[in-house]
């Protein structure tokens, strides 16, 4: 949930930031058809429920009027999806040109891309147990597994493609060990 990840990437900014940074982590859904926050810097992008242009427009305005200027200012900016979501669902589900969509997201983004890309991977089957239990359940889960194993395949797709950028992290592990590995892995990006 989001006040648990919000919790997670505030711990992670101050064990590598240190607690006086100037970054700030806060969470703010973005979907076109919601308005925007003033200054969020941790965007849950939810990719799916619009139609591909209405993510790239929301994206484009999302990077125009929260990431760009937060990284102007010298903040790190964490965001929970980007680009990497709309190639997984967009391109390698839905079979669209990866190229093309590659374009797109420079065009709506105006070629801002992530220096660094932590993706928490780990068997959709172990994964369903740890939501059940915590009592979460969001629309992709109610797809199948099937469906998760396509998305879990995308992405370890792109890692694969760019193995210096995406970084893939265990995420079956119990969590200090899976935070502590995050840690290590992006000290040399703070």
């Amino acid at each position: 949930s989001a006040p648990e990840i919000i919790g997670a990437c505030n711990t992670l900014f101050d064990d590598l930031l240190g607690t006086d940074s100037q970054s700030d982590v806060t969470a703010q859904p973005l979907h076109p058809h919601q308005p925007s926050s003033r200054n969020p810097v941790f965007a849950v992008l939810k990719k799916g429920d619009c139609t591909l242009e209405e993510c790239q427009q929301a994206e484009g305005r999302y990077v125009a009027q929260a990431i760009r200027p937060a990284l102007a200012a010298g903040q790190v900016v964490l965001c929970d999806r980007f680009s990497d979501s709309t190639l997984v669902y967009q391109g390698i589900l839905r079979n669209m040109d990866l190229a093309q969509l590659r374009k797109l997201n420079d065009f709506a983004t105006r070629g801002l891309r992530p220096d660094v890309t932590l993706l928490l991977d780990g068997d959709p089957r172990e994964l369903v147990k740890r939501r059940e239990d915590r009592g979460t359940v969001d629309k992709f889960e109610l797809q199948g597994l099937e469906f998760q194993d396509r998305i879990r395949a995308g992405y370890l797709q792109l890692a694969q493609e760019e193995p210096d950028r995406i970084l893939v992290v265990d995420a079956l592990r119990e969590p200090e060990v899976v935070t502590e590995e995050i840690i290590r892995k992006l000290e040399k990006w703070v």
